[in-house]
């Protein structure tokens, strides 16, 4: 995880097709996320944003895929302001 003042980026390992949509957490060193909908038209991406703004407890704008946009390792930039609901602490 990278970070500055203003923003982090989270390592994110996406599994989509699931049976439910769920926050796994950290798996070494990416955050594992489990999506019910299929990577098709940017669904599962949007949706993923969905998730975590939800457990974050942020806008959904204030988060942005960054890199990974077709695959399912990604990096997404969110405000700063949510380490500590990441358990960062726990992480390193």
């Amino acid at each position: 995880m990278s970070k500055d003042k203003q923003s982090v980026l989270l390592p994110v390992k996406v599994i989509t097709k699931t049976k439910t949509n769920k926050i796994v957490g950290w798996q070494g060193d990416y955050f594992k996320i489990l999506l019910a909908v299929p990577p098709i038209k940017g669904k599962a991406n949007d949706k993923l944003l969905d998730l975590l703004a939800n457990y974050l407890q942020v806008s959904k704008n204030q988060m942005k895929i960054v890199r990974g946009h077709n695959v399912d390792k990604k990096y997404i930039s969110l405000p700063g302001k949510v380490l500590e609901r990441l358990n960062i602490k726990n992480k390193y």
